[in-house]
């Protein structure tokens, strides 16, 4: 099983950095058929432009309410 997971630094939890007042859909790291034949391109593009992009989007929505919530990070 191959996992894309990138180690954070030690202090990453620690630092205190800006944090956008929207969550943004991050850039998938990898061409959209680099898991065929397993999985194609099509349903990697739907999964991520618009599955993945409508969490984001309903996510940014749901903080609207809260906005003490809003510069914090989901980690």
């Amino acid at each position: 099983m191959m996992t894309n997971v990138v180690p954070r630094p030690a202090d990453a939890l620690t630092r205190r950095e800006p944090v956008p007042a929207k969550h943004l859909l991050p850039p998938l790291p990898y061409e959209y058929a680099a898991l065929e034949p397993n999985i194609d391109a099509r349903t990697m593009m739907l999964h991520h432009d618009k599955h993945h992009a409508s969490y984001v989007e309903k996510l940014n929505a749901a903080l609207e309410k809260f906005p003490e919530l809003q510069g914090r990070t989901a980690i």
